[in-house]
């Protein structure tokens, strides 16, 4: 990192306590950090441990010649920042406390003036402390921007507090975090840094904020004795801005430090007048901001949509201007032009679902296998119809008449066998006995059983038995008519013999004839009786379930149902009866024992389609799957409330489609031109802002705003700036929110062009904006 870096690249590691012999109340233990020891020590040891920015800050005194010592090795390999400081002893209800201030080095005439100001009121200093009303009249009267750090070294609710803010009371502790008179609390031990967070989380201290410091009072021993020292990371520039961005954004801190996300898009290269320029961009937020009509919308259009606006193309050719479509991050890149969020929800009834980003994190559900099961059962029920007709066909084939001859012939008379089809009702008499013993022991269980769920269960395996048993009946029931009717075949086969042995013929053709013509008629007859015992029952339904699982994005569950989950008995016998003639059939019974050439359906006409009935069947079944089962039914669910989008307003559907794409995995650079479209003020601040924050975590963003929020609340990372200057060139500048160069300040320029930008970051820092 160096001084001329407009946005943040890295971390910047810093140690803003660290004392030097001037701090005479540390006596003998700051003896050997004198200034010549700054280049023979203290500077070797913040370049060993990488440290970008300190600060000297000895008790209740300013050492100039410390500092400028210091400073002058500024940007000395990783040494980029020396601030000056100091530690201040303060007393406040009666109780002692340590607060450092940091203050801006920008200006070098304010800082030679911060020892005569102490001098001026070192009668105040009593008891080794200031009161702490003339500490803030000591601060004003320096009149260099500051930030205060107050010390804490044990938990805020316990322990010894001596020079503690603490100590005034935990009330009072509280009281002046809310009034965000300290910018941070500076701890040492890792045992407070927990104490800290138990107390951010159980008191809702929202400005609690806390940093590490060295208080190193011996620079050979530095950054301290205590192994376990962890210095603190902000992401910030390395400067005095940049540390009061950093103490006013609790998310800028962290004692673990680490890369920053790689870039999708490093920056933007363009060309101004044939001379090649570019923007640096963050891997976070980039925002633009701009008058109106500056060129804003026509830079990121010509930048990411392959057939821009040629107004906007012509207006930055006018200006000497020259931007290239991106194709190579069209994949990776989610583009939302000027009014295109709002645009999307703004009509009635439009939906979530209706954007082709949102309608691609659903996944098709796998039906093959449920319909496959529900045309296995139309086939089931086609071959119930066909077994019907073979029924038919057997019935016409014995109804026939046998010419018996009565001639008498000299040769053998044949014989016929009996047939032996006498079914055993032994086994199925003892099948039903098995069953009866089983409903009566799950009826006995069910008497004594107090189980709820159990019992239903119970009921339910009874009348699955009772089913089972009611076929075991009807089988029964078949083999004693089959053996009635073989009974009676065997007596007629017997009285057939007994008659032709009686009978004699002279035409032996004609006996010939004769037992061929019975044989046919007894064997037709038992191919009827076949199929008479076996006969099928019309086909029952199993019901079927199709299992559906979300695709997960975010807090989002994104469902791509059907429309039927559920095929069940009922539902089978309703696309029947949708396809039978209902003027026949008024329920699914009523085609008991009907045959396929029989049955009557809707709509067919044998003579004029160019399908067979069978096919006509399928064909209707297929149709009524598609409208009434299997069409496609998509939905929502955030935290397992359906979100019923089209009910929404456009702004509260442009919030969860934002929510959405922030974690969706198919684009790592979301670009914007105004996401607050539509979006009330509130909501900016309490769910916007919140959602922007979360996606920064994973993706690259670029947007344009006109709402300050967007700006300063969201602590975006870099401030891409867009200015016509007297001869209406577009000015373009960017840097993080706490750049400065000679003449320019980001933040200046959030002020001055953002409606409320003032007002804005006044809330950001109060006490610091006084001073500004």
């Amino acid at each position: 990192m160096n001084n001329v870096e407009h946005i943040v690249n890295e971390y910047t590691k810093i140690d803003l306590h660290i004392h030097t012999s001037a701090s005479k109340k540390d006596g003998l233990l700051v003896k050997n950090n004198t200034v010549e020891n700054i280049e023979k020590i203290l500077l070797p040891k913040l370049i060993e441990n990488e440290v970008n920015m300190v600060a000297l800050t000895d008790h209740n005194v300013f050492s100039m010649e410390h500092y400028q010592k210091l400073k002058s090795f500024e940007n000395k390999e990783n040494l980029k920042k020396v601030l000056p400081g100091i530690e201040f002893d303060v007393t406040k209800h009666k109780h002692r406390f340590h607060v450092i201030a940091i203050f801006d080095d920008s200006n070098q005439k304010g800082i030679k003036n911060i020892q005569i100001v102490l001098n001026k009121f070192s009668k105040c200093f009593n008891n080794g402390a200031y009161a702490f009303t003339d500490f803030v009249k000591i601060i004003d009267e320096i009149k260099l921007p500051c930030v205060t750090i107050a010390h804490q070294k044990s938990d805020p609710k316990q322990g010894d507090h001596n020079q503690d803010l603490s100590g005034i009371g935990y009330d009072n502790f509280k009281e002046e975090l809310y009034i965000d008179y300290f910018e941070s609390l500076e701890f040492a031990s890792l045992d407070t840094e927990g104490f800290l967070k138990l107390r951010k989380v159980e008191d809702n201290l929202e400005n609690l904020r806390y940093i590490t410091g060295s208080d190193c009072h011996n620079w050979e021993n530095y950054p301290s004795k205590d192994s376990r020292f962890q210095y603190t990371f902000i992401k910030a520039l390395p400067s005095f801005m940049g540390l009061v961005m950093a103490l006013t954004e609790f998310n800028r801190v962290s004692l673990v430090g680490g890369s920053l996300n790689t870039p999708v898009l490093p920056s933007i290269k363009y060309e101004r007048n044939q001379k090649e320029e570019e923007i640096r961009l963050s891997p976070g937020i980039n925002v633009i901001i701009g008058d109106n009509s500056v060129g804003k919308s026509a830079i990121l259009e010509v930048l990411f949509n392959q057939n821009p606006n040629k107004y906007h193309m012509n207006y930055l050719t006018d200006k000497g201007l020259t931007f290239t479509y991106l194709k190579d991050l069209e994949n990776k890149t989610l583009y939302n032009g000027q009014g295109s969020i709002r645009k999307k929800y703004e009509k009635n009834g439009a939906k979530l679902e209706d954007d082709k980003v949102i309608k691609n994190l659903f996944i098709e559900p796998s039906t093959e296998v449920y319909t496959k099961n529900i045309r296995k059962n139309i086939q089931n029920f086609i071959d119930y119809l066909k077994y019907n007709d073979e029924i038919f066909e057997k019935q016409e084939a014995i109804d026939v008449c046998i010419n018996v001859p009565f001639q008498e012939v000299n040769t053998a008379y044949p014989t016929f066998n009996e047939i032996e089809l006498k079914c055993d009702l032994k086994t199925i008499n003892k099948k039903i006995e098995k069953i009866e013993e089983a409903l009566f022991s799950i009826s006995s269980l069910i008497e004594i059983e107090d189980d709820k769920k159990i019992r239903d269960r119970l009921n339910k395996i009874q009348k699955e038995l009772e089913s089972i048993k009611l076929i075991y009946l009807k089988e029964k029931r078949s083999y004693q008519i089959t053996n009635l009717i073989v009974a009676g075949i065997n007596r007629s086969v017997k009285k057939i013999e007994k008659e032709m042995t009686r009978l004699k013929s002279d035409a032996a053709s004609t006996i010939d004839q004769f037992e061929r013509e019975s044989q046919k008629v007894i064997s037709n007859y038992c191919s009827y009786l076949k199929k008479v015992i076996h006969k099928k029952e019309i086909p029952n339904y199993r019901t079927l379930s199709l299992s559906i699982e979300p695709n997960i994005n975010g807090n989002y569950q994104f469902y791509s149902s059907i429309k039927k989950l559920t095929f069940s008995q009922e539902d089978f016998e309703k696309m029947i009866l949708y396809i039978v003639d209902k003027s026949k059939y008024k329920k699914y019974l009523d085609l008991k024992d009907i045959g396929l050439e029989q049955i009557s359906l809707n709509r067919f006409e044998n003579k004029e389609s160019e399908l067979t009935k069978e096919e006509f069947f399928v064909q209707q079944c297929e149709a009524y799957i598609k409208k009434n089962v299997t069409s496609k039914d998509t939905y929502i669910q955030k935290n397992n409330e359906v979100l019923v989008s089209k009910g929404y307003s456009a702004g509260k559907n442009a919030l969860i489609y934002l929510d959405i794409i922030k974690d969706s995995n198919n684009y790592n650079l979301l670009v914007f031109d105004q996401p607050e479209d539509d979006v009330s003020q509130n909501k900016i601040s309490s769910e916007l802002i919140e959602t922007l924050n979360l996606a920064r975590k994973k993706k690259q963003i670029i947007f344009i705003t006109h709402n300050p929020q967007l700006v300063v609340n969201l602590d975006v990372d870099n401030v891409i700036i867009l200015e016509q200057d007297q001869d209406l060139n577009i000015d373009i500048k960017y840097g993080a929110l706490e750049y400065e160069e000679k003449g320019f300040k980001v933040l200046d320029k959030v002020a001055e062009m953002l409606d409320g930008g003032k007002e804005v970051l006044r809330k950001r820092w109060r006490r610091y904006g006084k001073q500004k």
